[in-house]
């Protein structure tokens, strides 16, 4: 039977965008804070990237389109996790679960054509919930009907993966490609 294998997109599939923003125009805490500050309620969906993106600007005194240029500088994609990827979908099930604003992952995934390497993708503001939610967790495995032998969560946050044995999902923490890969190995 088919193993079932969940993907976090930002720090996973493609770098982070936000935080790095965040970094670069202010000190670490203060980072921090902003960008929870700003963000609250976006991964489920109270407001959209743009809006997002106008709030940051008008809020932080920058301008939009700079906002935008700057992110599209940051972005990259983990190529070579796509390969990946794109091996094990031959012979298990693949998924992406990602906390995001509406737009964000879906104009990545349409610039790219990432859509085909997944067999199902869970934006949080989609469904307004996010992780660590069990519930959003739940709502992947359940569109799997069970079919999977195991389920293995992939992310880069430590606190999207505390208790999800509970669940039945095996937690992996991606630090990089060569440590997910060697450990994937044994599975």
């Amino acid at each position: 039977m088919k193993n079932l294998y969940i993907f976090d997109c930002f720090g996973v599939v493609c770098s982070e965008i936000a935080p790095v923003w965040f970094g670069c125009h202010f000190e670490q805490e203060e980072a921090k804070r902003l960008k929870a500050h700003y963000f609250a309620g976006a991964d489920r969906g109270d407001t959209d990237i743009e809006t997002l993106i106008d709030r940051l600007a008008a809020g932080l005194g920058f301008d939009a389109d700079d906002i935008r240029r700057e992110w599209g500088e940051i972005f990259s994609l983990n190529r070579e996790l796509l390969e990946y990827i794109d091996g094990l979908r031959q012979e298990h099930h693949v998924a992406l679960l990602s906390n995001a604003p509406e737009g964000l992952v879906e104009r990545i995934f349409d610039h790219f054509d990432l859509w085909n390497r997944f067999d199902r993708v869970f934006i949080s503001s989609h469904y307004r919930m996010a992780k660590p939610d069990r519930a959003f967790y739940q709502l992947c495995l359940d569109a799997f009907c069970g079919q999977y032998a195991r389920a293995f969560m992939i992310d880069d946050n430590r606190a999207n993966l505390d208790g999800l044995e509970q669940i039945g999902i095996t937690p992996i923490r991606f630090v990089s490609n060569t440590a997910l890969l060697q450990e994937l190995k044994g599975v």
